[in-house]
């Protein structure tokens, strides 16, 4: 017959917990262990899509610098050629006010051939 302590019986035998604690152990180090792996891989990626979108909002801050000078060089050409076209505005009025019907058939014809050169 089987003679077994009661209490151990009970409780279980202290060589079995202290075994069974052990590996607890162990697996609880296994697990930790395997978690910081999996954590140290994870900020390398964060790392790396970091480093990315740096380099991504850097590119940006410079392509858009590159279109501020070329709307601001356009703006001053438009405005140059704003100028121009006043001038020449005020010109023609002088000269529509100042002749007679002679300057605006001249200037009809200059027109006329005008469109049909560039058609």
């Amino acid at each position: 017959m089987d003679q077994t302590n009661p209490r151990s019986a009970l409780f279980g035998d202290r060589n079995r917990v202290g075994a069974n604690l052990g590996n607890a152990r162990q697996h609880e180090e296994t697990t930790q262990t395997l978690m910081e792996e999996q954590n140290n891989e994870a900020i390398g990626m964060l790392s790396s899509k970091v480093d990315m979108l740096k380099q991504l909002s850097i590119d940006i801050g410079k392509e858009t610098s590159s279109q501020n000078k070329f709307l601001d060089e356009m703006d001053n050409e438009m405005g140059s050629t704003s100028n121009l076209m006043a001038g020449t505005m005020k010109q023609l009025n002088t000269m529509l006010k100042s002749g007679g019907s002679k300057h605006m058939c001249y200037l009809v014809v200059f027109i006329f051939f005008f469109f049909l050169l560039v058609w």
